[in-house]
């Protein structure tokens, strides 16, 4: 962390170049995961550019670490907004992860991240994924927070075709579709 505050970024590249040739193992680990995200706040836009990818590449592996909460988190937070929909995609692609993730103490800040970044830009596949899990996310102590999370969101959503009434996007989306009408969302109906 003083490294990357104090230093000239050419006096200490070597060293943040090996940093990030081990990101995906630094991510994963209970202490390694503080200097996977001190390079993600004060590295340069190239070093950040490197481990976005490299946290998008291994995001299923890292989210089933203890410290796959934390990561999740910080790079959510960070992120410019066209990698943080990457990147919530990525860790989607195991509905187990992000289901894992939402009942830990450590995790369920980060999903209800991921909850936000998913409705504000249309991901709603990663919503259902969630959503399908609803009853096991009840039963935990702690995803009963994001199950009614997931509840207020999936419920205050707008239809894709605009009907009014439906309840939830979810439902809508089955609505709309048994009864064919036009979806006005592109984004939404190459999801489906």
């Amino acid at each position: 962390n003083h490294l990357l505050k104090r230093c000239p970024p050419a006096q200490v590249s070597e060293i943040i170049q090996s940093l990030l040739e081990h990101a995906s193992m630094l991510a994963s680990h209970t202490f390694g995961h503080h200097i996977v995200r001190h390079l993600l706040e004060f590295g340069t836009m190239e070093q950040q550019y490197q481990l976005l990818r490299c946290i998008e590449r291994d995001a299923v592996r890292i989210g089933r670490s203890s410290a796959g909460g934390c990561i999740l988190k910080h790079t959510l937070l960070l992120a410019p907004v066209e990698d943080k929909i990457w990147i919530v995609r990525a860790f989607a692609q195991d509905p187990q992860v992000l289901l894992t993730l939402a009942k830990s103490g450590r995790g369920k800040e980060s999903v209800m991240l991921v909850l936000d970044v998913a409705l504000e830009h249309g991901e709603q596949r990663v919503c259902e994924s969630l959503a399908q899990h609803r009853d096991t996310l009840r039963a935990s102590k702690v995803g009963r927070v994001v199950a009614e999370r997931l509840d207020m969101a999936l419920a205050s959503r707008d239809p894709p075709c605009g009907r009014e009434g439906v309840g939830s996007a979810e439902l809508a989306c089955t609505a709309c579709m048994q009864e064919g009408h036009m979806y006005r969302d592109t984004a939404f109906k190459q999801g489906v």
